[in-house]
């Protein structure tokens, strides 16, 4: 495909567009270890990428597929790294930023608290993942279905946690 050709000329300007879209595609195909592979191409190869913060998010939902929780809180703790030094640097004037979120700033750290809160759950840390899907329900801008399912989440750590607990006494 067009796409595939543009990825593999890393001297194009469009070569990150070309590996993001077809990470989707391998997404939407439920190919996530080629997925995987297209978001960490923009990850190890375009650290100045507009989808850095993107690409990482994507590929922690790819490394959950696998069960790889630890190495998506790796991705996770990346995209929050990136999105915090650029707010910090956009407080000066006269930086720009090499990278942009799309949708948004906030609602790819929401991604990431949200997507956080899955894998510390997945890992037994109860009350880890209830901490994270409590921060994001306090949120008074969240979008709804991330509220939703945050506070379903948020339910369910809480339920373990205390089975959790009441098992080891």
């Amino acid at each position: 495909s067009v796409y595939k050709e543009i990825s593999r000329d890393t001297a194009s300007e469009f070569c990150d567009d070309a590996h993001y879209a077809v990470g989707q595609i391998h997404e939407v195909r439920a190919e996530n270890d080629s997925a995987l592979s297209d978001y960490m191409g923009i990850i190890d190869a375009m650290p100045r990428s507009e989808y850095l913060v993107a690409a990482n998010i994507r590929a922690a939902q790819c490394l959950m597929y696998r069960h790889e929780y630890s190495n998506a809180l790796t991705r996770l703790a990346a995209a929050d790294d990136i999105i915090t030094r650029d707010s910090l640097n956009s407080l000066n004037k006269e930086w720009r930023s090499p990278t942009s979120y799309a949708p948004g700033t906030e609602e790819s750290r929401d991604m990431a608290t949200y997507l956080r809160g899955e894998c510390l759950h997945a890992l037994g840390l109860y009350d880890g993942a209830l901490k994270e899907f409590t921060q994001l329900r306090l949120r008074p801008d969240l979008r709804t279905d991330v509220r939703d399912r945050s506070s379903f989440a948020s339910g369910t750590s809480l339920l373990r946690s205390e089975e959790h607990t009441s098992e080891l006494q």
